[in-house]
């Protein structure tokens, strides 16, 4: 059976399968790992059909795939903040999702959530029960609790927050920064100028007090459309209900 590392390795542009295989089994080579490794000491350019620019070519994909390894399609990234918001609310500790994840970018970076809690040392306490999570003490900080998922080494973070903040700092943190920007018109304050000024009981409250209608989590960007959104109104978006038929399918024969 060919090693899953073997596979990931398939991922290097201009390294043909023949290639693949020679690092696999004249160096025994079956992750990218031990691909850096080799590539570093120089072992792969003894190889031949392997000279020293391949080498060095190497070697910098590998660190590109490394790093895109962590990066996951929104569909994977919901199922693993399906899971850590389980957890959060099996230990009953508020939670919303935030960053990149509340608005469902397609490639997510950062599984983002914000948390209520005493303090990030009562979260940390909680989070080292979670085994799918590699809590990072250095990156974390006093109002922030940083790690990385273990299976794909992803970055997680849970912004902490008293009960009381949590509707202002839910929607600061799920709102793009252009979005904090916006405000309805030049006789009122911008959204972060609203965020700043005091507590809130409501999102709507937020929006109302920056002029603006509320705009969908998703829709939180910048500013592309915001004047027809307040001149025609929020647009309805597209929901699972909405689909009617099959937009678009594959088979398991063999065109796919």
């Amino acid at each position: 059976k060919t090693p899953e590392g073997v596979i990931d390795m398939m991922g290097l542009s201009g390294v043909g399968p023949k290639k693949i295989a020679a690092l696999w089994k004249e160096l025994a080579i079956d992750s990218l790992d031990k691909l850096k490794v080799a590539c570093e000491e120089n072992k792969v350019q003894t190889l031949k059909g392997f000279a020293a620019k391949t080498e060095a070519k190497i070697l910098q994909q590998v660190d590109f795939l490394k790093e895109n390894k962590k990066r996951l399609h929104y569909a994977k990234a919901e199922k693993f903040a399906e899971v850590i918001v389980a957890f959060l609310e099996e230990k009953g500790i508020k939670n919303s999702l935030a960053g990149e994840l509340s608005l469902k970018r397609e490639v997510v970076d950062t599984l983002s959530f914000t948390v209520v809690a005493e303090s990030s040392s009562q979260l940390k306490t909680s989070l080292t029960e979670f085994n799918q999570l590699i809590l990072d003490e250095v990156k974390s900080s006093p109002l922030t609790v940083r790690g990385e998922l273990v299976e794909t080494g992803t970055s997680v973070e849970f912004f902490v927050c008293r009960a009381e903040e949590f509707i202002k700092i839910a929607f600061q943190k799920s709102a793009a920064p252009e979005h904090l920007s916006l405000r309805g018109s030049a006789d009122h304050p911008t959204l972060r100028d609203v965020l700043n000024k005091t507590e809130y009981s409501s999102v709507e409250d937020i929006y109302k007090n920056a002029g603006l209608p509320v705009f969908p989590v998703e829709l939180r960007e910048g500013e592309e459309y915001v004047g027809d959104f307040i001149k025609n109104g929020i647009p309805t978006l597209v929901e699972d209900e909405d689909l009617k038929g099959s937009l678009h399918n594959h088979s398991d024969y063999s065109d796919g």
